[in-house]
């Protein structure tokens, strides 16, 4: 029998556990971060650097409605 499976039993535990002992100083977010380079990279070349939130919101309402 193969014992590599994750085990529901312990999560029942995790908020307890993260309340009492504290969150782990194991983990590391910056690998996760490269995703937003294309989106940076996206929305930089469809502006002209001036009122960019507007024009970043407006191309994301764009996407949202055609997406519908």
């Amino acid at each position: 029998k193969d014992w590599n499976f994750p085990k529901i039993h312990a999560l029942t535990h995790l908020f307890d556990d993260i309340i009492a002992k504290g969150v782990t100083w194991n983990y590391n977010k910056k690998p996760n971060e490269k995703c937003h380079r294309l989106l940076q990279q996206t929305h930089q070349q469809e502006t002209n650097f001036k009122d960019v939130a507007n024009q970043v919101n407006g191309i994301i309402l764009s996407l949202v409605i055609v997406y519908q």
